[in-house]
């Protein structure tokens, strides 16, 4: 199976929790800066949703993002398929 482009991000995310990412190249202008953080974002959320044992591990993980300047921040947030703590 081939690997996707933005597989390893997904990948690194879930094992890592955080990954940071430098944009490049320097001297961007805002506009770009704000593209290219908008198409990783959605990259990354469809990497999630394309990953059915991740979903099916935790239902509700979320996956929140923060940019500062050229830096990229992903944070994975998981939780259980169990939000409860009961088991029915």
């Amino acid at each position: 199976m081939t690997q996707r482009q933005y597989q390893p991000l997904w990948e690194a995310l879930k094992e890592n929790k955080t990954v940071e990412i430098i944009l490049q190249p320097e001297g961007l202008t805002e506009r770009q800066l704000f593209k290219q953080t908008a198409t990783l974002r959605k990259a990354v959320s469809k990497e999630k949703y394309m990953d059915t044992q991740f979903k099916i591990d935790f239902p509700f993980a979320e996956v929140t993002s923060t940019r500062k300047g050229r830096t990229i921040t992903f944070l994975l947030e998981l939780n259980s398929a169990d939000p409860f703590g009961v088991d029915f």
